[in-house]
Formats: structure tokens, sequence, C-alpha cells
């Protein structure tokens, strides 16, 4: 299946020699080696996931006729939401401005304000009660 990956896409190995070579009893001669050791080694892990960012970029995956559905109906939600922001900023500016506000605006303000805090209030993890 497209996107299934069973290991690691950026190689690892260089960072995880490192990490246990510096965990190796070390003189102090040795020291400034295994921490250089340690810094080339997150570089080289740093550099690879920069090229595997790059090549999903450039080769993005194929997607199926369902997952091309829903990429369209996610990029019109977000297109609607930011419709939603615009007219509520715009709503906001008028008021700020002294301009006496339609009653539409009070309105929809209201209404993106309820529908903003309904929204939380569904992701809102529940906590624990003190009792």
């Amino acid at each position: 299946m497209v996107g299934q990956h069973r290991g690691p896409i950026v190689d690892q190995t260089p960072l995880l020699t490192a990490q246990r070579l510096a965990q190796m009893p070390t003189t102090a001669e040795e020291l400034p080696f295994a921490q250089e050791a340690l810094r080339l080694g997150d570089h080289d892990m740093d550099l690879a996931f920069a090229a595997a960012v790059r090549d999903a970029q450039e080769h993005p995956p194929v997607l199926s006729a369902e997952a091309k559905e829903i990429e369209a109906a996610l990029q019109l939600s977000e297109r609607a939401v930011e419709a939603d922001k615009g007219r509520d900023r715009a709503a906001h500016r008028r008021l700020r401005k002294g301009r006496r506000g339609t009653k539409r605006d009070a309105l929809m303000i209201s209404w993106m304000s309820q529908k903003r805090s309904r929204s939380w209030i569904r992701m809102k993890p529940t906590m624990p009660s003190r009792t």
C-alpha cells in the first residue's frame, strides 16, 4: 500500500553508532572525539532528514481516487474556514472603527464565537474531577 514504510525513512545509523560509542568508558583525551562524533552524527541525521523532506516534496505519493476526494473536501473546508475568518475580521474592523455595525455583523460575530467555543469544547480533553 502507498505510504507505508517498514523502517525509518532516514538512516539513523551514524547517530546511533556515535551515541553507543560515547557511552563507552573514555579517557579525557577521547572525550572531545566522542563529542565530535555525536555532533557529526546529529548533523548527518539533519542532512538526511532534509533530503528526505525534499525528496517527498519533489515526488509526492500518487493518491487513490478516494484519497483525492478526501483531499478535495479538505481543501474546500479549509477555504470555507478562511472565508469565515475573513468575514469575521471584516465585521470586527467595522465595529472597531466606530461604524455602526449592521445587525447582520453582530449576529455573525455572535455566531462565529459560538461556533468556535463549541468546536473547542468538542476538542477539549476530559479532565479527571478533583473530588
